[in-house]
């Protein structure tokens, strides 16, 4: 009897010790923990010319990289170029903004955030092309 309750003594400290050291990382510091790599877009949109721009995008952003820093910077490289700017998770990490050292601002809604997946989704507004929506998904 003695010895099951050491065991367990000794199973509950355990227990609490990894629960502590499985914190759960906040979405800015998921974001910001490692270099993001590029996967790939895609579109809900069934036009020609969309799905060729969303083509042609995949191959530019071959091999590209975002670094979202803490201090609230980010770096896009890709196609041996690179473009810097701001960020912020806004509405408790649902939606990235970003405004690009040249002005341009895009706002995209977080799909999915985790350790090793990162999904981003925007709507684009187009007279010609109508309403669509586009989806990065980049890697650790």
């Amino acid at each position: 009897m003695k010895s099951i309750k050491k065991f367990t003594g000794l199973f509950l400290s355990l227990l609490f010790l990894f629960t502590l050291s499985c914190e759960k990382l906040s979405d800015e510091d998921l974001l910001t923990d490692h270099i993001w790599r590029y996967k790939e877009i895609t579109t809900n949109s069934t036009d020609p010319n969309i799905l060729s721009i969303i083509s042609l995008a995949n191959a530019l952003m071959t091999g590209a990289t975002m670094d979202f820093k803490k201090d609230g910077t980010f770096t896009l490289s890709a196609s041996n170029q690179t473009e810097t700017g701001t960020w912020e998770l806004l509405n408790d990490g649902k939606i990235l903004y970003t405004t690009t050292s040249g002005g341009d601002d895009d706002e995209m809604t977080v799909v999915k955030l985790t350790k090793d997946e990162l999904v981003l989704q925007g709507e684009e507004v187009s007279s010609t092309y109508g309403t669509y929506s586009v989806t990065m998904y980049w890697i650790k």
